[in-house]
């Protein structure tokens, strides 16, 4: 940031304009007001002194620098003016919010396995054990959700100023005819306490086919009544919501946009998956095993 200390060249030319390039293109060289004042009457870098032939008057002198203490002081009230408000522009251009997206991997577990034969797959981890195992499975067989995908997100406001969520949607990136291989999946899990949607993929835009708050499953004292946009989140008041992806035609990549605004400012999130596009795969050109505990695929 520019100062009072800032470098403002001034040189007093005294009528001889060869004299007076040399002693400005010194004092360029030398950077700051004070040196050039300091080396007068000096041969440094081969510089002219201005010529003293001439006194100069006292008032002449004082002129120069009070213009130069005066334009050194309205540079450095400029430059503190921009900069704080690009400082302040910036806090306002950047999101209110924080989002946490987690592709859920856990029960009940669907995933197509591109393989010719199920007798090629090997048998997956029980569903005991930790469920990312069984996701790390599946991924590193190549799998793809099949039939759903179970998405959380997290939402929570950056300071106590609150942030209007106004509008959650699901935007498909591309369809492909659903995927060839083998179903796997496992019959599992307890019914979802939280405020969840289920999005169409196979709708053209996607549509938000249900939507509900069952967090007075776990919680009689909350409500149980159906998703309202909008809702309001801050530091002090988070919110969680499941978006529940279906399709029974595509193969499909997508991701979410979530529209907000905050004291008079607004945007759109996008929310993918770790910086890539959800994916969901229908079944039916997967033919279905099921396997929980371990059981090898072809059984």
């Amino acid at each position: 940031m520019l100062s009072t200390k800032s470098p403002v060249v001034l040189v007093y030319c005294d009528g001889d304009m060869t004299r007076c390039r040399r002693t400005l293109l010194w004092a360029l060289q030398n950077f700051t007001l004070n040196k050039c004042w300091s080396q007068r009457g000096s041969r440094e870098n081969d510089v002219t002194e201005p010529s003293q032939s001439s006194p100069r008057k006292w008032y002449k002198r004082v002129s120069v620098w009070v213009i130069g203490t005066v334009l050194a002081a309205f540079a450095a009230f400029i430059t503190g003016t921009i900069v704080r408000f690009l400082e302040v522009g910036a806090e306002k251009i950047g999101e209110p919010m924080t989002v946490v997206a987690r592709r859920v991997a856990d029960c009940p577990f669907s995933y197509v396995i591109p393989s010719a034969s199920p007798r090629d797959i090997p048998p997956p981890p029980s569903i005991e054990f930790d469920p990312a195992l069984r996701d790390k499975w599946a991924t590193d067989l190549g799998g793809v959700d099949g039939g759903n995908t179970l998405v959380e997100l997290a939402i929570i406001g950056k300071s106590g100023r609150a942030v209007v969520l106004q509008e959650l949607k699901v935007e498909v990136l591309s369809r492909n005819n659903p995927l060839q291989g083998t179903e796997v999946h496992a019959v599992c899990g307890d019914a979802l306490q939280a405020r969840y949607m289920t999005v169409n993929l196979d709708k053209k835009p996607p549509v938000i086919e249900a939507a509900a708050d069952y967090r007075h499953l776990s919680d009689p004292s909350i409500p149980e009544e159906p998703i309202r946009f909008p809702y309001t989140t801050s530091e002090s008041d988070p919110e969680v919501f499941y978006v529940i992806a279906l399709t029974d035609q595509c193969d499909c990549t997508w991701r979410i946009k979530l529209r907000w605004i905050a004291d008079g400012d607004s945007g759109e999130k996008v929310i993918d998956n770790n910086g890539q596009p959800f994916r969901t795969t229908a079944t039916i050109n997967a033919p279905s095993y099921t396997s929980n505990m371990g059981e090898p695929i072809n059984k």
